[in-house]
Parts: C-alpha cells; sequence; structure tokens
C-alpha cells in the first residue's frame, strides 16, 4: 500500500477500511520518512514499512515475511478461540489470574459458583471473588492461587468451603497451578475447582 494515495483518502486511511473489513495484512511503501505519518500508519498494524527507492527483492522479502507473520497470527488466535471455547464449556469452574493475583478469566460455572459475573470480577483480587475456608476448624485459609504462585507447584486443598457472594456455603475440591512463560517466570496462575462430589450425590438423591 503506498501511503500517498490521490484522492481524499490516503493510503493509511485505505488501509486501515481493508484491514478491518477483510483482515489482510499490509506493508506500506513510501517515499516519505516523517514521524508523523509513521506514527499514523503504526495505528493500522502494517507488517512493513519499505521506503522508496525499493529493490524488487526488498518488496519480496517484505511480502513473504508479512504474509509468513499473518498466517501464524492466524493460527494462534484460532488456538485462542479453541481453549477459549473449551474452558468456557467445561463443567469444572476456571478462575484466571494475572501476576499480582487480579482475576482475568472466569468460565460460566466458576461464576455460577461464586455468584459474580466475570463483569463484576474482572480486575479484582482473587480473593475478593473466591472465598474459601477450611471446613474444620472454620478459618479463612491462605489463597490457594496465591500459594500456586509464590511456591511455583500444584496445589491441591481437601475439605474447603466456598462462600459464595450470597454468603451461601458450597463444599468444593478445588487445585490451582502456576502459569509460567517459556523462560519459567510465573506469570499467573489457574485454579479449577468444582462442587465436592458428596454434595453431588446427595442433590442426585434428592
Amino acid at each position: 500500500m503506498d501511503i500517498m494515495l490521490k484522492g481524499e483518502m490516503d493510503g493509511i486511511e485505505a488501509a486501515k477500511k481493508i484491514h478491518s473489513c477483510f483482515n489482510i495484512p499490509v506493508v506500506y511503501l513510501t517515499a516519505y520518512s516523517d514521524q508523523k505519518v509513521l506514527e499514523r500508519a503504526k495505528i493500522t498494524e502494517p507488517y512493513g514499512y519499505i521506503l522508496k527507492p525499493f529493490r524488487e527483492r526488498e518488496l519480496q522479502i517484505n511480502i513473504e515475511i508479512a504474509l509468513y507473520r499473518h498466517e501464524m497470527e492466524k493460527k494462534i488466535k484460532e488456538s485462542k478461540k479453541w481453549f477459549s471455547t473449551t474452558l468456557q464449556s467445561i463443567g469444572d469452574a476456571v478462575i484466571a489470574t494475572d501476576s499480582d493475583g487480579s482475576i482475568i478469566f472466569m468460565n460460566p460455572s466458576a461464576q455460577s459458583l461464586t455468584g459474580w459475573t466475570f463483569k463484576e470480577a474482572n480486575g479484582k483480587k482473587l480473593n475478593e471473588v473466591y472465598n474459601i475456608i477450611n471446613e474444620e476448624p472454620s478459618y479463612k485459609t491462605d489463597n490457594i492461587i496465591i500459594r500456586a504462585m509464590e511456591e511455583g507447584v500444584i496445589i491441591g486443598q481437601t475439605k474447603t468451603i466456598l462462600i459464595a457472594r450470597d454468603e451461601k456455603r458450597i463444599p468444593v475440591e478445588d487445585s490451582g497451578d502456576p502459569i509460567r512463560d517459556d523462560e519459567g517466570n510465573i506469570i499467573g496462575s489457574v485454579y479449577v475447582f468444582r462442587m465436592s462430589m458428596s454434595v453431588c450425590r446427595l442433590r442426585r438423591n434428592w
């Protein structure tokens, strides 16, 4: 896309519309290296920026790299969508936090058990939403997600009681696992819990 197009719409505006409507990767071509133009171009998330005059081989390489990056990003988005759909549909409750222990994800099961919608819980500290105590004796526990993050290991608890938003007490089985980046640094945690099997059996008998 040449930045300086003739007419009312320049190349940046045209690329913006093309990208939003068709998700086609864009490589800019221009004779100008003006900083303001570059800043405008960045907003449209281009896959390359070539200054005139250019060699044909240079253009070819930029296009090949742009197409490769676009394909990889498409696969990553599809993978994220697949995992998100899976987490949304499974029966177990799932809550994920960032490295500060703030909630960044809750599936419908977690929302149902805690009584919090994700919109309400998003950004809140985990212990504000997932309020748990030990069944015997009855006292507040250290949040398992925080412990998982600090100790860097999978942690499970037994005889745990969830205090829902409406103060209802629900026996649950749970486990926490840290989320690590490629370098092994803990960047968050995921917490999986479900209603205790003994409670489920009682409900079936009812």
